[in-house]
């Protein structure tokens, strides 16, 4: 094991790659010319990392272990000093290949490029809309209503310190990232920036409060999201007739039309109010819609979100590390869907476990190959909705 210390440390210090012949690889590349290793960087990469793997796996599965060993491997400064070379040499070797895609992918290299066409097209969306204070302010506090309701021994005063210590703790740093003054007067205007800030406060503030009460978050989560997606939906879409009850294949019909009415109805208020700027949904052809209605297949349906104004907050929170995030315009959808399968069957989908799932992805519209440049515009909100 010193042995190999050594062998990983010069190479760390110097550059230079100990060479293992072919034969001695314990796990060969499969290549397409039946020998060796196959011949592209990305199977290049991956062998040239293997000896520091080998180093430094044993300790990363004995992490647990005290013995003398695994302390040589995880706690000396010999090893933590190969531990870092070896993410530092990954670091190196991913920054590589990255330009080397970039490269090529500029110049049409290798033969996929080739065939491919031309890029996609810049996706054009409509400019936002001036954001309406008493909507999307609304949505906060409702967000707030259906917090202290779940949550025990929680007042909406404890609730509002709480608030006001999250924003005087975290307003500082998003002005500087977004440039702009929260205090400044902007004539009763709500920018986006400012909701976007707003969002996270509250979120980040529930979050908090959860693990300080030490709340059960599955259970929680899937409560929250339900009644969250109710109050939008009350409070953007008018009051209709519930389709008709029953399983048989026009009621479910008539049910996923009129969710997905209601859902459009909802996104359409949102777009008004600034917090969107477009949506599409996809999922719904006749094929789809029979198979589920009629022969019990499961319906997956798509429906893309961009612009929303507090996409910022959503992505900045989970990569904290945390699953209570504000996606109001995904709440509604889900509870517009929701709420009409329910009223046809008869039954409640909340809870249920397998009747309706829905998953939130964040896309760049944007086509580019280089990674620093990604920038989340879509949230595509993927529906199951399972056969009756």
């Amino acid at each position: 094991m010193i042995s190999l210390f050594i062998v990983l440390a010069i190479t760390s210090a110097s550059g230079y790659v100990p060479v293992v012949p072919p034969q001695k690889r314990p796990h060969p590349l499969p290549a397409k010319d039946g020998g060796g290793f196959a011949g592209s960087r990305r199977g290049f990469l991956p062998a040239l990392l293997l000896p520091a793997a080998m180093c430094v796996a044993p300790g990363l599965a004995r992490a647990a272990d005290r013995s003398p060993t695994n302390a040589a491997v995880t706690q000396s400064d010999l090893g933590v000093a190969v531990r870092k070379s070896v993410v530092r040499g990954a670091q190196a070797f991913d920054r590589l290949d990255g330009g080397w895609e970039r490269f090529s992918d500029r110049f049409q290299l290798g033969s996929e490029r080739a065939k491919r066409d031309a890029r996609p097209a810049e996706r054009v969306l409509p400019e936002r809309a001036r954001m309406d204070p008493v909507v999307c302010l609304g949505l906060l506090d409702g967000a707030d209503m259906v917090f202290v309701s779940l949550v025990p021994s929680l007042s909406e005063r404890d609730l509002g310190a709480r608030l006001g210590e999250t924003y005087r703790s975290y307003r500082r740093s998003f002005e500087r990232s977004a440039g702009v003054n929260f205090s400044d007067d902007t004539a009763g205007e709500l920018l986006p920036a400012q909701y976007n800030f707003l969002s996270y406060v509250h979120f980040r503030t529930y979050v908090d409060i959860l693990i300080e009460k030490q709340v059960d978050f599955r259970p929680f989560y899937r409560t929250f999201q339900a009644r969250l997606g109710a109050y939008v939906l009350a409070a953007t879409t008018p009051d209709r007739d519930p389709p008709a009850k029953g399983t048989n294949p026009a009621a479910l019909r008539a049910a996923l039309s009129a969710g997905l009415l209601a859902a459009d109805t909802a996104l359409s208020r949102l777009r008004r109010a600034g917090l969107l700027l477009a949506w599409d949904v996809a999922g719904t052809s006749d094929t789809a819609v029979d198979d589920w209605a009629e022969g019990g297949a499961d319906l997956v349906l798509s429906v893309a979100l961009d612009g929303d104004a507090s996409i910022g907050a959503q992505c900045l929170i989970q990569e904290q590390g945390y699953r209570l995030y504000p996606n109001f315009a995904s709440a509604v959808v889900g509870a517009a869907v929701g709420r009409a399968r329910t009223a046809a069957v008869g039954r409640a989908l909340v809870g249920s476990g397998c009747e309706f799932t829905a998953e939130d992805y964040y896309m760049d519209t944007s086509y580019s190959s280089d990674p620093d440049k990604f920038e989340v515009k879509q949230v595509l909100v993927n529906l199951v909705i399972k056969g009756a």
